[in-house]
């Protein structure tokens, strides 16, 4: 036996004005909830029935049959609540929508207000509208148990609205207190990356002075003994040109001058230089005019020799003076570097004190306190 299911919408025809007994037909087998009845949480009256039609419902909204998909649906949930926790494949938005085209379009029952607020509330979940429903339907209900029911739902809803704001503003404040904590760890992360970074590139730089003043030290030991062999070398080729006669001489000490009880001092004296020869007596004068001498005071020039014992001289002093001021410019470099690594050593015990503060904060000072005023009292006068 086939059976029949009875569309909502030829109960909501039903004048508004009729007497309950008149307006809420007697239940039947296939719908045991009046059009005028308020419609709350909770009733899960026939999970059988509300199942088939819920299953109903689904085939015909794939079907394309939206009327009949919607009126199986509104009625499953009729006969059990329970429904709502199947998926409805977007069943229950399309159900809230006709219902309210049908309120802002006509005049609305109270069953209909309760059935808006119902559907505003579970499906939705917007409570403002709910509860405004509600009271439309307490205000608009004949028979008294759907005044009270609607009231009591509308009184309900505004409870768990404020339960929901009081949340939601407790909420907020948590979300904003650790959006701040949040914040304050960035921040200070970001400063203790920056002192990090500050520190590594002060390390950095203090390993590269230091190489670099090793290599300095290493030039300035070449430099020096490179110095001293020219120095000689100039030394010897120059005592050889006031010398000449005693260069190819062995090594012979000297003979010690025996005194004046002996006789007449020796001319020469041991050791002493004898008489300058003709070419000691006029040494070369300056240089011939050249590129590098394109103005020369006068007289008559003439270059010592390649090989000379002068022309080697002339070239060993140079080479000894070249030899100094390249000495002389390691020295400095050496004394930069150094003052500069007692620098970066100051800088990185500063951030390294910086670092620590960051995660040792000194302890907050307590406020001092503020003596009370002394008046001055003037002698002779008795308060």
């Amino acid at each position: 036996m086939m059976k029949h299911i009875i569309p909502l919408s030829l109960f909501l025809l039903l004048p508004a004005a009729l007497s309950p007994a008149q307006a809420v037909p007697a239940p039947s087998a296939q719908t045991k909830v009046s059009p005028d009845e308020c419609l709350v949480i909770g009733n899960e009256a026939d999970p059988v029935k509300g199942t088939k039609l819920y299953m109903d419902a689904i085939a015909a909204w794939r079907q394309g049959l939206k009327q009949k998909a919607l009126d199986a649906y509104e009625e499953a949930l009729l006969a059990d609540r329970g429904v709502l926790a199947k998926p409805d494949e977007g069943l229950a938005i399309a159900l809230l929508e006709r219902y309210r085209d049908r309120v802002s379009t006509a005049t609305p029952t109270a069953g209909i207000l309760c059935r808006q607020g119902f559907f505003e509330n579970v499906i939705s979940g917007n409570l403002e509208a709910s509860i405004a429903e509600y009271k439309k339907a307490a205000v608009a209900a004949v028979a008294t148990t759907t005044r009270s029911t609607a009231a009591r739902e509308a009184d309900r809803l505004q409870k768990e609205l404020e339960y929901i704001r009081t949340w939601q503003a407790e909420y907020r404040r948590k979300i904003a207190l650790q959006r701040r904590r949040d914040e304050a760890e960035i921040a200070f992360q970001g400063r203790v990356e920056t002192v990090d970074e500050k520190l590594e590139a002060l390390q950095d730089e203090r390993s590269e002075l230091e190489e670099r003043l090793s290599y300095l030290r290493d030039q300035e030991r070449e430099g020096r003994e490179m110095l001293m062999t020219s120095i000689q070398r100039a030394s010897r080729y120059r005592r050889s040109y006031y010398y000449p006669a005693r260069q190819n001489q062995p090594d012979i000490p000297p003979t010690s001058y025996p005194g004046p009880s002996v006789g007449p001092l020796p001319s020469p004296p041991p050791g002493a230089p004898g008489p300058l020869t003709q070419q000691q007596s006029n040494p070369p004068g300056p240089l011939p005019p050249t590129q590098l001498s394109p103005t020369p005071s006068g007289g008559d020039y003439q270059l010592p020799p390649d090989g000379s014992t002068l022309s080697l001289f002339y070239r060993n002093r140079h080479e000894a003076q070249e030899n100094e001021s390249a000495l002389k410019s390691i020295r400095a470099e050496i004394t930069g570097v150094e003052r500069r690594i007692e620098e970066v050593d100051r800088q990185i015990e500063k951030a390294e004190k910086e670092r620590d503060l960051l995660f040792n904060p000194p302890p907050a000072s307590s406020p001092v306190p503020v003596q009370p005023r002394q008046v001055p009292t003037t002698p002779g006068i008795r308060e």
